[in-house]
């Protein structure tokens, strides 16, 4: 709908869209009805960037409620101060696994 102008406003009624364009082949439109003009105002989006390997895996473990509770279940398991190399043991072992 970018390309029509179409905004939110049209979404919440569409009476005025519809008309327009169904209007013009499809259905007559009413006698009463005034015409639509389109109020998008456009944006442009940034080109995207494709994130580093670094920063996809600091991304993933930070928004993983998953890794959130193996560490809480790590620290009560083995302690604050032993749980990442517990934690850590496991990864390598699960990454010689997959190799």
């Amino acid at each position: 709908m970018s390309a029509v102008g179409a905004t939110l406003r049209d979404a919440s009624d569409p009476t005025d869209l519809f008309w327009h364009f169904a209007g013009r082949s499809l259905v007559e439109a009413p006698a009463d009805f005034a015409g639509w003009e389109p109020h998008g105002e456009g944006y442009v989006l940034g080109e995207r960037r494709e994130r580093t390997l670094f920063e996809r895996f600091e991304n993933l473990i930070a928004g993983s409620l998953d890794i959130r509770r193996l560490a809480d279940m790590a620290v009560q398991l083995y302690g604050l101060d032993v749980a990442p190399q517990a934690v850590g043991r496991k990864v390598v072992a699960l990454a010689k696994g997959l190799a």
